[in-house]
Order: C-alpha cells, then structure tokens, then sequence
C-alpha cells in the first residue's frame, strides 16, 4: 500500500512540476499571426547567407557576420538592375515597371 501511495504522490507532483515548467507564452500559435502583432515580439536582422533585402540595401553575411553588398538573381531577360531615389530593385525596361 505504501508503494502505490508513494508512486501516485511522485507522478502527481511530476505532472504539477512539468506543467509549470513549460517555457512557451500562452496565446495564438496560428501561422496566419504576425510576429509584429505582439509588443512583446522584437524583430531583428539576423545573420543569413543568402542575399537579401535589409536596413541598409541588399545584401549577405559571411560565416563571421561581416556583411557583403550584393544583388538578386536576376528575373529574366530585359530586367537591369536600378537605382532611383530610395529604391533599388530590378525595372523591366520594355514593360516599365519594378520586380
């Protein structure tokens, strides 16, 4: 008897521990859900390898987190790549419009 007691005592605290224990905010774990939508969420500019657009124009890091200025592939035929007041990007010379 006093077997059974100590096991159900043991697995009842177990489970009242694990369930505090948990390190993930209650709320909606939607994929829909802006990460933005939370205050209590800051976005940063991580470390990435391939090329993309951030705070300071397009570009890459090294292994060592140095970053290098770079382009996207470009789309296809008739695409330059141009840069106009703030804008950088690829412009379709014969349709006239940015990518």
């Amino acid at each position: 008897m006093k077997i059974i007691a100590t096991v159900a005592g043991g697995l009842l605290a177990t489970g009242l521990f694990a369930s505090a224990a948990g390190a993930a905010p209650l709320g909606n774990f939607s994929k829909d859900a802006a990460p933005s939508a939370d205050p209590l969420v800051q976005l940063v500019h991580n470390v990435h390898r391939a090329c993309s657009v951030g705070p300071n124009g397009w570009h890459f890091h090294t292994r060592r987190g140095v970053r290098v200025a770079c382009r996207p592939v470009r789309p296809g035929r008739y695409w330059t790549w141009r840069s106009e007041g703030g804008r950088n990007g690829w412009w379709h010379s014969r349709e006239r419009r940015w990518h």
